[in-house]
């Protein structure tokens, strides 16, 4: 069960955009780790930052495509939800 905390960043996060239609180029963003296998809270933030800038990219698509995802648990997820 996720703490109140969390309900209500998730909470947050859906309804920043509600029936938004993705345009643009969507990126399916790694999750960086660091060597002992946690996720690098610190890394996030600039590598979302260079697809913006950098790569032009409008839309960025996390926990989904590159098999990470499968391997957090949901409180990892939203760290890195919330990180992007």
């Amino acid at each position: 069960m996720l703490s109140a905390d969390w309900q209500d960043e998730m909470q947050r996060c859906n309804s920043m955009t509600p029936g938004k239609k993705l345009q643009g180029l969507v990126a399916a963003a790694i999750t960086p780790m660091t060597p002992d296998g946690q996720i690098n809270l610190s890394v996030i933030h600039q590598y979302v930052d260079y697809l913006v800038s950098e790569q032009k990219v409008k839309n960025v698509f996390v926990n989904g495509t590159t098999g990470e995802g499968l391997s957090l648990n949901i409180q990892e997820r939203m760290l890195i939800l919330i990180g992007c």
